[in-house]
This record gives C-alpha cells, structure tokens and sequence, in this order.
C-alpha cells in the first residue's frame, strides 16, 4: 500500500493502523515522491491526502490515470476535506473513493477491501492458465472483525496512543533543540 501524507502524525496513525492489519505501507510525503514511487515498484493501492506541498492530491491522480500502467490501480483520497462536492472533484480527478479523517477505522478498511479486491479481480489471469492471482491486503471484507472484542479494540486504541506519545516527544525534543 502506498500512503502518500505530508503530515507525520497522520502518517503513523495510518501505517500503525494498517500494519497492525498486517498490510505492507510505503509513505510518501506528497504526489511527486508518490509518482516516483509507483515508477519504482508496484502497490496494490494508494492512499491520497488532498492538500499537500509540491503536488497535491489531485494533480498526483491525474498524473497517475494518465499512464495506462496504472489505469487499474485503486486511487482512493484520504482527506479532512468534507464539504459538499469534495468527495465529487475527488472523483473526478481520477479517485475510486473518498475516505474522511478523522478516519473510521471500518469504513476505512472496508473502502479499501472493496478497490483493491476489486482491482486483483480485473488483474487476475484467466482460470486453467496456472498463473497466481494478484495478491497484496489480508482479508479485510471483515474489517468489522479485526478486533471483535473490547480487548483488541483497546489494544489498537493503546498503539494508537503510543504513537502520538512519540511523535509529540519527538517535535519536543526537536524544538527545544532547535
């Protein structure tokens, strides 16, 4: 999976997140590094924030619908940008769907069991060829079932909350350096 997010505490929110999933993340910091990226190496999806320094979501999209390699790769924005019509002009740049932040966690996994399944569908080679199908996300058509009980609930809300710990040590420290 390709994230691609200019904010670092939306980056390790989002590959804690995903990880503990157990889905491989790769992060770039804006669409440029994400074009780069894809030029690189394959990803079964990506995660596109909208507002982001030296090209934004949009313009990333765009630029990645215009090569037929990647005409099949799920596109989906992951963004605060909410209002009315944000979810259409995200649509209309080229993405598969809209995820809001702050993130449900279902509808997130959701989302992305829907694309990316849907993408190793079109990709997978015909019956009796004796090719493997496209692979990539665990199942995550359960996504309500990753943590069914209270304990697991707490233990993601737990890393979660480790995480932000670090990250806000981490800026601290970093200011009181510099």
């Amino acid at each position: 999976m390709l994230l691609v997010e200019d904010n670092l505490i939306n980056q390790e929110l989002a590959v804690e997140l995903l990880s503990e999933a157990g889905v491989a993340v790769t992060v770039a910091d804006d669409g440029r590094s994400a074009l780069d990226l894809l030029g690189s190496r394959a990803f079964d999806a990506v995660l596109m924030d909208i507002q982001m320094p030296v090209m934004d979501g949009y313009e990333a999209t765009r630029a990645i619908r215009a090569q037929p390699r990647w005409q099949n790769l799920p596109v989906i924005a992951m963004t605060a940008n909410t209002m009315s019509g944000d979810r259409d002009k995200a649509l209309a740049a080229g993405m598969n769907d809209h995820i809001a932040k702050p993130l449900d966690v279902t509808v997130m996994f959701q989302t992305l069991a829907r694309w990316v399944r849907r993408a190793a569908a079109q990709a997978a080679p015909p019956s009796g060829s004796g090719a493997q199908p496209v692979g990539g996300l665990p199942d995550l058509n359960q996504a309500d079932q990753i943590h069914p009980n209270p304990a697991g609930q707490k233990r993601v809300a737990e890393n979660v909350w480790a995480v932000l710990q670090k990250v806000l040590a981490a800026r601290s420290a970093a200011a009181k350096s510099g």
